[in-house]
């Protein structure tokens, strides 16, 4: 099946394309914790409140001493903007707490560039996540709803034209899948039947003529 080999030329194939999103770049995943290091962070200075709570400005260091962490608390929550550090120095992550939960966006950094943003509402996943290749490209956006993978998905050539487009709900593919090659003609369309565990495969010739079309199961 066509989708499946594209996808596994990108991501891995369009059945366990959610997968791929998660594990396939572990070392930057948003899920992982704060700290850019398995390093530990060997020291904090911060203030309290008068009930012992975690307030004011607070810093962690790596034991090089460098930075690990800078950002404030409000009574022992996080809150306001917090950056995060690698072991030597580099940004790894910006992001926004509010009453300690993420809001906003957060971004993610990889040797100084621009890697990855999530937006997030109330600690959750929520609008779009949008991974960046080592050129500043878009590679893909996906859509979530509290923290789910549901919404429109799409990937992207280094050129910037879109490959795949389709849409999944709480990580499984539905509706109308559209790939296209590098040129942008429209390749294959696979319509997904939740109900029965099947989707419809429709391959295209470059002419835009049906090469085949046939039920298939997942």
């Amino acid at each position: 099946m066509a989708v499946k080999k594209q996808l596994l030329l990108f991501l891995g194939s369009i059945a366990f394309l959610f997968i791929a999103i998660f594990f396939i770049f572990p070392r930057f995943s948003e899920d992982t914790n704060d700290n850019f290091s398995d390093e530990p962070v060997v020291k904090e200075d911060g203030g309290f409140d008068s009930t012992g709570s975690k307030s004011g400005l607070w810093k962690g260091y790596y034991k090089n001493g460098n930075e690990a962490y800078h950002g404030n608390y409000q009574s022992g929550l996080k809150e306001g903007a917090w950056n995060y550090f690698t072991k030597d120095g580099k940004l790894f992550k910006h992001l926004t707490y509010n009453n300690g939960l993420k809001n906003g966006k957060v971004s993610i950094f990889s040797d100084g560039r621009l890697y990855d943003e999530i937006s997030y509402t109330n600690g959750k996943k929520n609008g779009k996540h949008i991974h960046y290749s080592a050129t500043g490209s878009v590679n893909y956006v996906q859509e979530y709803k509290n923290d789910s993978m549901s919404g429109e998905f799409i990937i992207y050539s280094a050129t910037g034209k879109i490959t795949q487009k389709g849409s999944l709900s709480d990580g499984k593919n539905v509706g109308e899948w559209r790939m296209y090659n590098d040129q942008g003609s429209l390749t294959e369309v696979n319509v997904f039947d939740t109900l029965t565990s099947t989707y419809r495969e429709i391959k295209f010739s470059l002419n835009g003529d049906t090469l085949s079309d046939k039920i298939v199961k997942q």
